[in-house]
């Protein structure tokens, strides 16, 4: 189910502002089950930031003290990742379609994961270009991961307003919530990661 060509703008400009902590971001997106399957199509549009971001980790050269691995299969490694990728996509709204029924917010399910999805779409921006800047720039000392994780913490401070908002819960179970789907991310990517070296 592919969205309009006004639908993915007024998705995008709603995920924009709230990236800027803006609620009137909300009211961009529609908040039914169509809504929800189309917000997937997100998936799509950063699909070549995934692959750059992948491109990105694998021209950083290791350090000198760690032995360098024999380079991966292009085909295994291409899989592997994408796989993950779409694992990523579907793990989460899988997780909360449960947990929404457990804190009585099975209403919210809907309109939570179509700002959910929408709201990626900056968030993979934001971290390629921090992604960049970190490698490329030159950055003394300590400054590229100190950059990585204002970047991160960022992020997690987005979704923790969307899951606050869009489920209308407090912000701890918001920030439990917004943890589930760090630490399950973070799972994929790891045996992604195991997987191709």
């Amino acid at each position: 189910m592919i969205p309009t060509l006004a639908q993915i703008v007024a998705a995008l400009i709603g995920a924009a502002r709230l990236y800027r902590f803006d609620p009137a971001g909300f009211d961009r997106f529609e908040r039914t089950e169509r809504a929800f399957w189309q917000s997937f199509f997100c998936a799509v549009l950063v699909a070549p930031l995934s692959i750059a971001l992948t491109m990105l980790e694998f021209s950083i050269p290791p350090p000198e003290d760690v032995p360098v691995a024999p380079a991966p299969d292009l085909l295994a490694l291409v899989a592997v990742r994408a796989i993950a990728y779409v694992i990523n996509w579907t793990a989460f709204p899988l997780a909360m379609a449960y947990l929404t029924r457990q804190i009585d917010r099975a209403d919210r399910y809907f309109p939570y994961m179509v700002a959910y999805n929408w709201v990626t779409a900056p968030q993979y921006a934001v971290t390629l270009v921090v992604a960049v800047v970190a490698e490329w720039s030159g950055l003394p000392g300590p400054l590229p991961t100190i950059l990585d994780l204002a970047a991160l913490a960022y992020a997690l401070a987005v979704l923790l307003f969307v899951a606050h908002h869009a489920l209308d819960i407090g912000r701890g179970t918001a920030a439990l919530i917004v943890a589930i789907d760090f630490l399950l991310g973070a799972l994929i990517q790891e045996v992604a990661r195991a997987i191709t070296g």
